[in-house]
């Protein structure tokens, strides 16, 4: 199970919350992890299987955010999930790259 205190990497400074795990490594938390959590779980992918988890802010023209997209790397496949989100963490749509497959889920 994934749960609510995933560990994630963001790579939008401005929604970090970021503190120290018992082994030093940098945790931080998202507005959308609980989202985030919750479709990996319906995917029953499980939080041992996740090696890097990005949260990027999609931006319009003039810089402010319109979506979140969340890239999710496993150690199970070569590739990634991209989750899109909108910036109140409602879901999107969601596909995958590489040689990572799920079902349900399209490929690109």
């Amino acid at each position: 199970m994934i749960g609510k205190s995933l560990v994630v990497s963001l790579g939008l400074a401005a929604f970090l919350t970021v503190g120290a795990s018992s082994s030093g490594q940098a945790q931080a938390s998202h507005a959308c992890q609980d989202a985030i959590a919750d479709y990996l779980e319906s995917l029953k992918i499980d939080a041992e299987d996740v090696t890097t988890l990005n949260v990027y802010a999609v931006k319009q023209n003039l810089g402010q955010p319109m979506r979140y997209n969340a890239w999710v790397s496993m150690k199970a496949c070569r590739g990634n999930l991209i989750i899109n989100l909108s910036l109140n963490c409602r879901f999107d749509d969601a596909y995958s790259r590489g040689d990572c497959k799920f079902e349900n889920v399209k490929q690109r």
